[in-house]
């Protein structure tokens, strides 16, 4: 097994959207975001994220999103 911590891309957010657990689904929806669209949104206004792959595979991603003259940011994890 090989886990690996990379700077999250956007072929990270298209294999992760596939298998986003239920609860983030859930979670996603109730916010009125399709999950895929949620997790590209806090991918795309993110000015800090990573990926977690697991023997290749993507198995998590997360990221604080907000602005550089912000002093606050915003944390998010989505899990497969």
């Amino acid at each position: 097994m090989a886990l690996e911590i990379l700077t999250a891309t956007t072929e990270h957010v298209r294999q992760l959207a596939f298998n986003i657990r239920d609860k983030d689904k859930t979670e996603a929806k109730r916010l009125g975001l399709e999950p895929h669209r949620g997790l590209f949104a806090a991918y795309r206004q993110s000015l800090f994220r990573k990926s977690a792959l697991l023997d290749g595979e993507v198995i998590a991603m997360w990221g604080v999103a907000g602005t550089v003259l912000s002093a606050v940011g915003h944390p998010w994890l989505i899990t497969g």
